[in-house]
């Protein structure tokens, strides 16, 4: 596969390659040169935090159901904890 480099240094992605990658937009690439320089080896780099981020609430999302209320069943359920937890220690 042949890309060209832009004006601004910038080259396309293949889309083969992208979907074989799973490589999105915001994801980093690492680009490293041989010692000769002539071969030029790229891997993903590391996910950033934001993209962790990202992807964790993607999972969330995949989950919810509509009209679900997570953060309020959550507080109802410490709140009831809290309760049952008190009457026990009367």
């Amino acid at each position: 596969m042949i890309t060209t480099l832009s004006a601004d240094l910038t080259t396309p992605i293949p889309e083969t390659l992208a979907r074989l990658l799973d490589l999105r937009p915001g994801v980093q690439l690492d680009w490293q040169a041989d010692e000769n320089e002539t071969v030029i080896h790229v891997k993903v780099a590391e996910p950033s935090r934001e993209e962790l981020v990202m992807r964790l609430h993607e999972l969330g999302r995949k989950h919810k159901k509509a009209g679900q209320d997570a953060v309020g069943d959550l507080i109802r359920e410490r709140e009831l904890d809290d309760e049952l937890r008190s009457r026990v220690l009367e």
